[in-house]
């Protein structure tokens, strides 16, 4: 199959804020974010304006605390993406993610942003980068932060060309900025 992207697209990875220990009787998925959390949230929407990270098109987890911190993130973005909350980010493995990015790339293109949870966030991220020009443990010595943002550049819409070719553009971290 051909590689059907003319040009680079950008993915931006983004864990959710800082959510809430859960209450008695609470279900994981039901976890909202905490004061931190929303502090979190509202600082990279602002660094996120200050770069100029505006994506077309946003697949959330659709987790309580992806939700709340999209809709906090929502609030800085030039345009409204379309959203669309997908179940596989919040109930499987790191590959969902991949898929998604390799399906988003295929069919529509353009600056995708994902919500999710780690440690998918940090596995997809690792898949991504070439690890020749970046050594994850480099970007991510520290694991993926709360409310952290991986832009990551590609070139390729196939699933296998994805993983491992990605170029970083930067993180971004309200807890570093």
């Amino acid at each position: 199959m051909p590689d059907t992207v003319s040009r680079p697209f950008h993915i931006y990875l983004v864990r959710h804020a800082n959510a809430a220990w859960p209450e008695p009787g609470c279900r994981d998925f039901d976890r909202r974010l905490d004061s931190r959390g929303r502090e979190e949230a509202t600082r990279l929407a602002e660094m996120m304006a200050d770069a100029g990270y505006h994506p077309g098109h946003v697949f959330c987890s659709p987790a309580a605390r992806c939700r709340e911190t999209l809709e906090i993130l929502k609030s800085t973005l030039a345009a409204d993406p379309v959203i669309e909350f997908h179940q596989p980010l919040y109930s499987e493995l790191y590959d969902a993610y991949l898929d998604v990015i390799a399906r988003h790339a295929e069919s529509v293109g353009g600056p995708l942003m994902i919500v999710g949870h780690n440690p998918m966030m940090e596995e997809t991220a690792c898949a991504l980068l070439d690890r020749s020009a970046t050594p994850s443990s480099q970007v991510l010595p520290h694991g993926f932060p709360t409310a952290g943002l991986l832009a990551v550049e590609s070139n390729s819409s196939e699933k296998p060309a994805i993983a491992g070719h990605g170029r970083l553009l930067a993180l971004l971290s309200p807890l570093e900025g």
